[in-house]
Parts: C-alpha cells; structure tokens; sequence
C-alpha cells in the first residue's frame, strides 16, 4: 500500500481561498482549532481506507470553521485528500 500524503492545514485554507476567489464570498477563519482538527482527524491511524479518512474529514468540517463555509464545497478538499493519497500529490 502506497504511504498517504494528507494535506496540511495551509492547503486547506489555501483551498478555500481559491473557491472564495472564485465563487465569491467571505475570507476568513472563525477559530484556527475548528479547522486543525478535521484536518489531522484522517491521520491518526483508526480508518482502514481512504474512504473512510474522506468521510470522516467531511463528517468534521460540518462544524463550518471558516466563515463562509457553506458557500465552499467541502468536497473538493476530500477529493485533493484522495489524489494526494493516490498520486502522491502535494
């Protein structure tokens, strides 16, 4: 099994400013910990597959950190999760 490369809590804003730019909306963070702990929740060895860290990683984002999150789409930051799983992506 190839070893999985997860994003950083850097990628991830940086992410979310790439959809605000482009979808419009708000930048910003509410509370840094909201958005740490879904993105270390994948790595901390308790999901057997990728899809379940992806589940688990959208499950924890619902607490909507960032202060226009429903206006972003959670599920382009699992699927960079997975490719950077898969491919080794960064």
């Amino acid at each position: 099994m190839a070893e999985r490369v997860y994003l950083t809590v850097g990628e991830v804003l940086e992410i979310h400013l790439q959809q605000i730019d482009d979808y419009g909306g708000a930048h910003g963070l509410r509370d840094k910990g909201l958005l740490e702990s879904p993105v270390f929740r994948p790595q901390i060895g308790y999901y057997n597959t990728i899809a379940e860290e992806a589940a688990a990683l959208m499950e924890s984002l619902g607490v909507r950190p960032k202060i226009d999150f429903l206006r972003t789409d959670p599920t382009r930051e699992v699927i960079h999760i997975g490719l950077s799983s898969t491919v080794g992506v960064v």
